[in-house]
């Protein structure tokens, strides 16, 4: 066994402290700890066994070295055991300890985790994502790094349903910021914030009556964070959940009705090589739909040319039609059956209510993703099958329109 001080440590040290040093050495590895027939010699290199002064030749730094008996040394010199003391890792990047991505895969983690609270037709229902770094590092390359990996990763999308003859145009901006850390790898926070301009004065006729709903809020708002759980089981089972604590008001209306807690808790089970089961629950807690079901299955790896994701309640049909190196171009169509939401809203002459917009969209869209990670997309469709409801006033029917989204994520 080797001790190793280097100079200057040693130095500071009073010549009673130097002393009661190697004093302890020598009883730690003295022979009587050792076997009957082993002998032990204790030497610090640099000073004197008996003193502790210093040699009056330098040398190197000075090391406590305990020599093993003649048995077990053909030369019977002394045998160092780990002689040089540990170097610390060194580390540039954390490229010299991550694995490389799969080829093909995308660490994108807003495209693969966020439905259903996400609506784009750019964004895929499937959690799987390339394996994050080890959830532990060994020891050395962690205390070498400045801080624990981690991982930042932004969205922004603008929406437009233009006005139809009833006036109710919607105009929505969309933000929100994944993080992800090492020391948490199947864990994900994601903190959003969505602003909505709905247009004023609407014409709502209600069915089966001479009736017309009015007086909408020009401005809603919905914010909060989505904490998402991505749970590998064995080799083919996967469990995804969330739960995401959101205020929808126009901030006239904070009452208990503007605050809700989508969830959802979805499994998927790899049937095989290329295909994926998915069955689950959703938790929407709006007026209109509170709960739905989530099944169906998907056909396609992330690496794969076109991807199938025949789900209810949103299905997807992607192609990748072009590689430019890092450059992936992307052509899809998809089918959402639940869009819109509730928001918490109070009307011109006081009265506090809840106001709940639901449509159907077919999607066709494009989209670029460089290197896995940015993306950009755009994509427009039919909109159709639309309510605008209240919770006091009651419900009635829009007539059809078109839809525009563009949006960023890097």
């Amino acid at each position: 066994m080797v001790f190793s001080f280097d100079t200057l440590t040693l130095s500071r040290l009073r010549q009673p402290m130097r002393l009661a040093l190697i004093a302890c050495a020598s009883i730690i590895l003295s022979p009587a700890a050792a076997s009957a027939d082993e002998t032990a010699h204790l030497s610090l290199a640099g000073h004197s066994a008996s003193t502790g002064e210093p040699a009056d030749a330098p040398g190197p730094p000075p090391r406590l070295i305990r020599t093993l008996p003649d048995s077990t040394s053909d030369d019977a010199h002394a045998q160092e055991l780990f002689a040089e003391p540990p170097v610390a890792v060194q580390l540039k990047s954390l490229d010299e300890i991550l694995p490389p991505l799969p080829e093909g895969e995308s660490p994108n983690g807003i495209q693969q985790v966020q439905y259903p609270f996400y609506e784009s037709g750019a964004q895929n229902v499937d959690p799987a994502v390339p394996a994050l770094p080890p959830s532990r590092m060994p020891d050395d390359a962690c205390d070498a790094l400045p801080e624990l990996w981690h991982e930042d990763i932004t969205s922004f999308t603008y929406t437009l349903i233009p006005a139809s003859s009833q006036n109710v145009s919607w105009n929505s901006f969309d933000l929100r910021h994944v993080i992800r850390t090492q020391r948490f790898p199947y864990l994900q926070v994601t903190p959003r914030f969505s602003f909505h301009l709905v247009g004023d004065d609407p014409y709502v006729p209600i069915p089966n009556t001479s009736l017309n709903l009015t007086d909408i809020s020009p401005q809603l708002y919905d914010f909060g964070i989505e904490t998402t759980l991505r749970l590998p089981i064995g080799e083919r089972w996967e469990l995804l959940g969330s739960v995401a604590p959101s205020m929808f008001t126009d901030f006239y209306n904070t009452s208990s009705g503007a605050f809700r807690i989508p969830s959802r808790a979805i499994a998927f089970y790899q049937w095989s090589e290329h295909v994926k089961l998915a069955g689950g629950v959703l938790y929407l807690d709006r007026d209109d739909v509170s709960t739905a079901v989530v099944a169906g299955f998907i056909v396609g790896k992330p690496e794969d040319q076109m991807r199938l994701e025949l789900l209810y309640p949103r299905m997807k049909v992607a192609y990748r039609c072009k590689v430019d190196g890092d450059l992936e171009h992307w052509i899809y169509i998809a089918q959402d059956f639940l869009g819109g939401g509730s928001w918490a809203m109070q009307h011109s002459y006081g009265l506090n209510d809840v106001v709940t917009y639901y449509d159907q969209k077919v999607l066709f869209g494009y989209e670029r993703i460089l290197a896995g990670r940015k993306a950009a997309f755009i994509e427009g469709g039919y909109v159709y099958d639309r309510e605008l409801s209240f919770r006091e006033l009651g419900y009635g029917e829009l007539s059809a329109s078109g839809v525009l989204r563009v949006g960023l994520i890097f």
